[in-house]
């Protein structure tokens, strides 16, 4: 089976949203969130 990146990406970005949400909703301070949070930079 091959590796699709897209589909691994999108599967890692849907996790992470949801990881967020729910710190949000325990009251996590945004800035602790941003910090966590590891923001994928495209390349050209």
């Amino acid at each position: 089976m091959a590796y699709n990146h897209g589909k691994a990406e999108r599967k890692w970005r849907l996790w992470k949203e949801a990881e967020e949400k729910i710190l949000r909703n325990y009251g996590v301070p945004e800035s602790a969130i941003e910090a966590k949070t590891f923001k994928r930079r495209k390349t050209a």
